[in-house]
């Protein structure tokens, strides 16, 4: 079975536990502005990111983490010459338990164990939270109360003009991921997505890697298992790069009229 990814990656190069890390890393200073606009305002952005791997590494194994979890530590300059630590914690369809205020806290205490460094936190869920999950991290004991609030990004919440802002490229990541979630299991749905999504990304001006790198995004999250719609959705990349241009999305038998993006 042929997959949009396997027309531009060898099927052993594709790495999808380090995906989303990848395309954070990569497109670091595009990701801020969409989580936090006003730090990245802040930010020396002539100075590259400095991304703590191994020491982020150490705190997830300490705290016993999960898959579906993309954690970055990253040091970046200021413009008024100081620097400022970020945990930019990242969960793909994330409906994964109640316990995130808890985890955000806990990584906080343990970078600052190591660090002595406070870090500003940011969490980006790809699906809605359990339902009287806290936004915030809150503890009280005999008068003696302890609470962190971090920047709270709900992936779905967001809207499409966000996302599709000045050509970014982990915008078009993070609305693939809202149509994901948006599609559920139904095939359908998740094909006529990743049409309009793949019109979206051959318009992009972007280089050869960047737009191997974002289709493989999208085909992962999107996650298209029908062989049929697979077969008809490479034919549709095949027209669309040989054209240059997008191609008509049209409508599927089994939904009649016209079909658009969401919000």
């Amino acid at each position: 079975m042929n997959s949009p990814k396997q027309q531009f990656y060898q099927p052993e190069r594709l790495d999808y536990d380090n995906l989303f890390k990848t395309v954070l890393q990569r497109y670091f200073w595009e990701a801020l502005k969409i989580f936090l606009p006003v730090l990245y305002e802040a930010a020396d952005r002539v100075e590259a990111p400095e991304f703590l791997e191994q020491e982020m590494q150490k705190v997830t194994f300490d705290l016993k983490e999960g898959p579906n979890r993309t954690d970055l530590l990253v040091r970046i300059k200021l413009k008024n010459e100081t620097k400022e630590l970020i945990l930019c914690h990242l969960e793909v369809q994330g409906e994964q338990g109640g316990d995130l205020p808890t985890r955000m806290y806990r990584y906080k205490q343990m970078i600052y164990l190591r660090h002595g460094e406070e870090p500003v936190g940011i969490a980006v869920m790809t699906a809605p939270r359990p339902r009287g999950e806290s936004a915030s991290y809150s503890w009280e004991r005999f008068g003696v109360r302890v609470s962190y609030d971090y920047i709270n990004i709900g992936v779905i919440a967001l809207e499409k003009d966000v996302f599709l802002a000045e050509n970014s490229r982990v915008g078009l990541v993070l609305y693939a991921a809202k149509c994901a979630y948006l599609s559920g299991n139904d095939e359908g749905e998740k094909f006529r997505y990743l049409r309009l999504l793949s019109n979206l990304w051959v318009e992009r001006g972007w280089d050869k890697d960047d737009k191997r790198l974002i289709l493989l995004a999208i085909d992962y999250l999107i996650n298209l298992k029908s062989e049929t719609y697979i077969k008809e959705y490479v034919a549709h990349i095949k027209e669309a790069l040989k054209n240059n241009s997008p191609c008509p999305s049209g409508t599927s038998p089994s939904r009649r009229g016209t079909f658009s993006l969401p919000p």
